[in-house]
């Protein structure tokens, strides 16, 4: 089983940098990824953790990349980040391990707080 790490997911560099750096000051191993694509190629079942995910992606959204992993058998909890929040993305994750959605911009203490729970 690997080592707990929060997996960062979201197509805009300075989002995916800026929050490796903090969450690397804080102690925590850290991947991030630029597209679904991406992190379904490198997705193991031993991964532990969470997965910081944005919604909006070019290619598979956010939360189609959720339902893919957990399809295949992923339990990893996820957070949501997104400019526009609706009623879809809410009943979506009741379905999925999402435990959090999130409107950009995020505080960054209120997604330490989550991180926290969660590893």
């Amino acid at each position: 089983m690997t080592a707990p790490a929060v997996y960062v997911l979201d197509d805009d560099e300075p989002i995916r940098d800026s929050l490796q750096l903090y969450f690397e000051l804080m102690g925590y191993t850290v991947r991030t990824f630029s597209s679904a694509a991406e992190i379904l190629a490198a997705y193991s079942i031993d991964w532990t953790g969470c997965l910081i995910v944005d919604v909006r992606l070019p290619g598979m959204s956010g939360l189609d990349l959720i339902d893919a992993l957990h399809q295949r058998g992923s339990r990893i909890p996820a957070i949501v980040m997104t400019g526009h929040t609706d009623g879809g993305s809410l009943r979506h994750s009741s379905e999925a391990n999402i435990v959090a959605i999130l409107e950009k911009p995020v505080s960054p203490d209120k997604l330490k707080d989550i991180v926290a729970t969660l590893i």
